[in-house]
């Protein structure tokens, strides 16, 4: 599992721009293997608060079906949590 969280903060850190930076991508899951439909929460963590507007998701790459996450809270602070 830690290889897709250091892909899905490569990806953020290309996306995101020059105002804000990711200073780290965390979960409360321990590393494992989990069952489909398991939740699992993802902080991505800024530098600075960020607001966000629209629908944001987060795609995971875990094989052949790709994990999609929801953006669930966090605008206005600099931590954003996925589930």
């Amino acid at each position: 599992m830690k290889k897709y969280f250091w892909l899905l903060f490569f990806l953020l850190v290309s996306s995101t721009g020059l105002s804000q930076t990711i200073t780290g991508v965390t979960s409360t899951k321990e590393n494992g293997s989990y069952k489909q439909g398991e939740v699992i929460p993802i902080n991505v963590n800024f530098n600075v608060d960020v607001d966000v507007t629209g629908i944001p998701t987060l795609t995971l790459e875990t094989g052949t079906n790709d994990a999609v996450l929801n953006y669930v809270s966090g605008s206005g602070t600099s931590s954003l949590l996925f589930n």
